[in-house]
């Protein structure tokens, strides 16, 4: 499984979670506790897929148009790595100025 392989989490089939369960074993009221949880991700998770760097970008413009008076210039998004949904990126103001941005 690479890093970016979210449909195997989002809609883990029985054979995954088995096997999560041999290579991980723990207390059976943790073992049940996740076993419940990883079945029950196909439903709450149907709708839902890791955001794009395109829909990110438009999200991150909004936030600086809504909180910054004055204009500004995101470029060259890009996803870092780590656990959290993190995005850096440039951030020019109208006088050309520049500074790193992430968040």
């Amino acid at each position: 499984m690479s890093i970016l392989d979210y449909k195997i989490l989002d809609a883990p089939p029985r054979s995954f979670i088995d096997e999560m369960r041999r290579k991980y074993p723990t207390e059976r009221e943790t073992d049940e506790l996740l076993v419940r949880k990883l079945e029950r991700r196909v439903s709450q998770t149907k709708d839902y897929h890791v955001p794009r760097m395109s829909e990110m970008a438009v999200c991150i413009q909004k936030f600086f148009e809504d909180n910054l008076t004055t204009p500004f210039k995101i470029s060259h998004p890009r996803w870092l790595s780590g656990w959290r949904v993190q995005v850096a990126g440039a951030l020019r103001d109208r006088l050309g100025a520049g500074r790193k941005a992430a968040s």
